[in-house]
Formats: C-alpha cells, structure tokens, sequence
C-alpha cells in the first residue's frame, strides 16, 4: 500500500520534499558559527547554589535580550555583551548548580557561549566581579572576615598567655618544667599555633570567589551544528514523504468502497 500510494502520489512527496529542502537550506544560512569555553571556579564564602542562582538570573536577562542590565552587572561594554549567547553553571557532575543542595566544597564550572572570542577575557573579569560585587556577598563577606578576625585576636591573647606560663620564673608555673602538665600545655600551644595559621589563610580569602583556570575559546562550526539539524529535517522529509501520500491513498480507498 505505502509503494502504490507514492507511486501515485508521488508530486506530494515530491512538494514536502521542496518544502524540507527549503526549509533546511534557511535554517543553514540562519546558523552562525560561535564559541564555547568552560572553566571552574572556587567559592570561599557562602554556598555554591547561591552562585548558580545568580547565573540564572544572568541567563535570563540575555534569553530576554536585556544586555544594558546584563553589561551594568558584568562591568564590562554593551559591545561585548552584544556577542554574548548563554552562561550556564554546573556541578563536578554536570548537574545545574542552582539545584546543588550538598554541602561538600568543591569548585564549579561556568559554560559559555559567544561569538567573538576575543572578548573572553573581558566575560572571565565580569564574572568574578558579579560574583564578588553583590551587597549581599560583600556584606556576609566583610561580616564573616570580621568574625575571623576577633578568633585570631582571641588566640593571640591565648598564645601570649601560654608564653608567660612556660617561661614564667614565678613559682605558680615551676610545675610546667617538667610532667604531663608540661605535655598538655604544648599540645594546646601546638593547637593553638595550628588554628592561628589556618585563620590567617582564611582572612588572606578576601573575595568570595576566585578563578582557578583562564577560559579556552573553541571554536563551533555551521556545519558540525546543522548536522543534528539535518538528521531531523531527513526523518521528518522521509516521514511526512510517506505518511500523506499513504492517508490520501487510504481515504480514496475508503471512497472507492463506499
């Protein structure tokens, strides 16, 4: 039935076929080579789904063709927003990161795509101005810093006053010379010097977010993208080739009978 139904109606296969042709040849003119890059990021304040979500709302403002707001936010030329075509943050597991609700800390990567690579440097600086610039994470950022600074005062303090018990020559330390009083002092002196150096790296942290690797432009060709374009024009062609031609042939059957 499919073979006699092209067979005599072969000019509506052979239209859908045109109407394909056409089709397939303005989406290839339409489609425009552009770039991707992809680096990771490491946060140290805060949580990263927090950064996923500012990514999103990023996105957003470029699907909706708000490039004024998006240039303002980035700190960078209208010019290189207008090259600009998606930002997209994921996980290790290439999981969107607004979605990560797991505590571990661990770096997260940006995707990008554009068209004009060398405006690459100019997205890698916006970004970590966006992320480090928002009042809020300025706010908790300074808010947290000030807390670390009061623990390493505190410890400062404590560190002073183990100094003056071990080297003391009064008589109320004479007993930490010697003994296992003398061993829990310098467990706690060894302590104390242990959470005073890791405080001073996390005071040297002074922005939430840091670049670990510079973007890599690579290049997506016309062509490697209408491949999937065309595999889909092919099927629907070969499809609606075949589909009307057999419910026309059906439908004159069904007249024939009656």
């Amino acid at each position: 039935m499919i073979k006699q139904s092209v067979k005599q109606y072969w000019y509506v296969s052979l239209v859908v076929c045109l109407i394909f042709s056409f089709l397939a040849i303005k989406k290839y003119r339409a489609t425009e080579m552009f770039f991707k890059a992809k680096t990771s990021f490491n946060y140290n304040y805060l949580h990263k789904k927090f950064y996923g979500e500012q990514i999103v709302d990023l996105n957003d403002l470029l699907r909706y063709d708000k490039r004024d707001e998006v240039a303002s936010l980035l700190n960078i030329s209208k010019e290189e927003v207008s090259g600009l075509k998606l930002i997209h943050a994921v996980n290790i597991y290439g999981k969107p990161l607004h979605e990560d609700l797991t505590d571990v800390r661990v770096p997260f990567y940006i995707e990008l795509q554009f068209k004009d690579e060398q405006y690459l440097n100019a997205y890698q600086g916006g970004l970590l101005h966006y992320f480090n610039s928002s009042p809020f994470t300025s706010e908790k950022v300074a808010k947290l810093q000030e807390e670390q600074k009061n623990k390493l005062k505190l410890i400062n303090k404590e560190l002073e006053l183990i100094d003056t018990m071990l080297y003391s020559k009064t008589s109320s330390f004479k007993m930490l010379s010697t003994g296992t009083d003398l061993e829990k002092v310098l467990s706690i002196l060894e302590t104390k010097e242990s959470d005073k150096t890791y405080l001073k790296s996390v005071l040297e942290k002074n922005k939430a977010v840091d670049v670990l690797k510079p973007f890599y432009a690579i290049p997506v060709s016309k062509n490697s993208q209408f491949t999937g374009w065309a595999i889909i024009y092919a099927i629907l062609c070969l499809g609606f080739s075949v589909v009307i031609p057999l419910g026309l042939f059906w439908i004159r059957l069904q007249n024939v009978k009656k």
